[in-house]
C-alpha cells in the first residue's frame, strides 16, 4: 500500500513520523506539501521519502490519500484532487469540523462513491501512543488494512460523526490541556522550592506515580486519592482547596469553548 500524505504540518508529521516507527518503508509513503520548505524538513528527517511534486502526482500513486491539511484549506486541496479520478482510494481526512457530507461535496462526489473516511488523531501517533477517533458511513473494504494500520499507532476508537469533534477536543486537544495543567503544577513547585530543574523534576514524577498506581487496574483516581488524603491531614486540605477553586468548572469551559470553536471552523452552508 502506498500512502500519500498532504500537508506536513504537525499532524502530517507526526503521522509520517508513526507510520515508520510501526514499520512502514519510508519508500511506501509520498508526500506533497504547499512549500518546498516543509517538503524538505520532512526529507531531512526521512531520506527515503517519495515526494509528489504535484497533487495529481500524489493522487497517481497513492492507494491512500490522507489529507492532513487546515480546515480553511479544504475546498481548494479536496477540490483539486476530485478531478484526478480517486475511484478504488481510500481518502482519510484529519480535518476538524469537516464532514463526511462536506468532503464529498468539495471532492464533486454527488453519488457517494468513494471511499471517505474521518479520523482525528494526536500527536502522540508519533510514538505509537496516540488515540485516534474515527468515523465513516456503512462498509469500506478497504478499512480493514487502513484500521490495522492506524491501530499501530496507538488507540482507535470508531465513533458517531456527531462524537468525532468530542474526540478531536478531547484527544486531539488533550496533550495540549494536560500540558497546561501539568505546567501549573510545575510552577506552583517553583515559587515554593525556587529551583527550576527540582520543580521539573517534582512534576514529571507526581504526574508519572499518579499513572503508575491507576494503571491496569491498580486503583481508580478516586480511590487513590481517598487513599493519600487523611482526614484532617495535609493532603485533604489540598484536594478541598481544589475543589472550591472551580478547577472542575474551568475544565468545563474549556472543552466548551474548544468544541465552539470547532463549530467556527465549519464551512457555512
Amino acid at each position: 500500500m502506498n500512502i500519500g500524505v498532504i500537508g506536513l504540518g504537525h499532524m502530517g508529521r507526526a503521522f509520517i513520523e508513526g507510520l515508520v516507527n510501526s514499520g512502514v518503508r519510508q519508500a511506501d509513503i509520498t508526500v506533497n506539501a504547499r512549500t518546498i520548505q516543509s517538503v524538505q524538513a520532512v526529507k531531512d528527517e526521512f531520506p527515503a521519502l517519495q515526494v509528489a511534486f504535484s497533487k495529481r502526482d500524489l493522487v497517481s500513486r497513492a492507494d491512500m490519500i490522507v489529507i492532513a491539511v487546515k480546515p480553511q484549506n479544504a475546498a481548494e486541496v479536496l477540490g483539486e484532487i476530485g478531478r484526478y479520478g480517486l475511484k478504488g482510494k481510500l481518502i482519510v481526512s484529519f480535518m476538524a469540523g469537516i464532514s463526511l457530507s462536506d468532503i464529498r461535496s468539495m471532492l464533486g462526489d454527488e453519488s457517494g462513491s468513494l471511499s471517505v473516511v474521518r479520523m482525528m488523531p494526536n500527536l502522540a501517533i508519533a510514538k505509537l501512543n496516540g488515540v485516534i477517533g474515527v468515523c465513516y458511513e456503512g462498509d469500506i473494504p478497504a478499512m480493514d488494512k487502513a484500521g490495522a494500520l492506524f491501530r499501530r499507532l496507538g488507540y482507535m476508537i470508531r465513533v458517531s460523526e456527531e462524537r468525532l469533534d468530542v474526540i478531536t477536543v478531547c484527544a486531539g486537544s488533550g496533550p495540549a490541556f494536560a500540558a497546561y495543567l501539568m505546567q501549573q503544577y510545575r510552577e506552583a513547585c517553583l515559587r515554593l522550592l525556587g529551583d527550576a530543574a527540582q520543580s521539573e523534576e517534582l512534576m514529571r514524577r507526581m504526574f508519572e506515580n499518579a499513572l503508575d498506581m491507576t494503571a491496569d487496574g491498580g486503583m481508580t483516581l478516586e480511590a487513590l486519592i481517598d487513599k493519600i488524603s487523611t482526614k484532617g491531614g495535609v493532603t485533604e486540605a489540598g484536594v478541598t482547596a481544589l475543589k472550591c477553586s472551580g478547577i472542575g468548572s474551568s475544565m468545563d469551559y474549556c472543552f466548551s469553548s474548544a468544541l465552539r470553536r470547532i463549530t467556527e471552523l465549519k464551512p457555512a452552508k
